[in-house]
């Protein structure tokens, strides 16, 4: 099987499609692409890799494509967070490598009005990380 994404004018993914391998005997191929346009309609189409083994990653709806960068990327998590180079997008403040609080798994959340992690333990507490100290404070 070999996988597409439909893009609107602006190159957002808007759909995914799965068509047969007869479609394209090379993985990026124009011949794909316009096996999509005679299959599906006129269209901007471009194929991906379920495992991210070329364009960097599987296409997603909302996401994007770079034509730059010949790559997949996802949607904006968000408005704070910025693409880095591996086209990953990244918290302004990294997510905490501390996953305890008394003993407790904490669930991690970002809180976008505030630009900073939140945390819930187990028990129902909520903390604040607190990135300077690397420590969870209670909220």
């Amino acid at each position: 099987m070999k996988y597409f994404a439909v893009l609107d004018s602006n190159n957002n993914v808007v759909n995914t499609v799965v068509v047969d391998d007869e479609a394209c005997s090379t993985n990026e191929s124009v011949e794909g692409e316009i096996y999509c346009q005679n299959l599906l309609g006129p269209g901007t189409y471009k194929q991906f890799s379920m495992t991210g083994d070329f364009r960097e990653r599987a296409a997603q709806k909302l996401g994007t494509f770079d034509f730059n960068k010949n790559a997949f990327i996802d949607e904006q998590p968000f408005a704070s967070w910025t693409l880095d180079v591996s086209n990953e997008w990244v918290a302004p403040i990294p997510q905490p490598n501390v996953h305890e609080y008394n003993n407790e798994i904490i669930g991690t959340y970002w809180d976008e009005d505030n630009t900073q992690w939140l945390g819930t333990t187990e028990n129902g507490t909520n903390l604040v990380w607190d990135h300077n100290s690397s420590t969870w404070n209670l909220a």
